[in-house]
């Protein structure tokens, strides 16, 4: 599966641009560029206007798909997990802050392409601690 970084420099080459010129482009330091290709998170709002630079869709350029695809089993798996989870530890979280555990999971899944029920172990100690 094509990462975040590779799709940017498949662009980079299509358009012809140097990480300098995608840097005065972009309003950053090539240095910014670099460490981005190197995998270092970009934030929304750089994504938003990389995907406008290259008339391209956010989504594809997040996920390597037009449009993210809900896999609904994987949150359901999650889900229960997180309720399984904090049910063994008699824990009890507000629903909102439950749900965002179950984003956050949800999208490191999906970005790793794996779960794991150690993964939930350690969000459940984190939103509870």
């Amino acid at each position: 599966m094509e990462t975040l970084n590779e799709r940017l420099a498949k662009l980079l080459k299509e358009n012809g641009l140097s990480y300098r010129k995608l840097a005065q482009a972009m309003s950053v330091s090539a240095g910014t560029i670099n460490n981005w290709m190197h995998g270092q998170a970009i934030s929304d709002a750089h994504l938003e206007r990389l995907a406008a630079l290259f008339g391209v869709d956010v989504a594809w350029l997040r996920y390597g798909r037009d449009f993210p695809v809900l896999d609904e089993e994987l949150l359901q798996a999650i889900l229960k997990s997180v309720e399984d989870q904090l049910q063994e530890n008699d824990l009890t979280i507000p629903v909102d802050k439950k749900a965002a555990m179950v984003i956050k999971l949800y999208k490191s899944c999906i970005e790793n392409g794996h779960f794991k029920d150690e993964m939930v172990k350690d969000e459940v100690r984190l939103a509870v601690a």
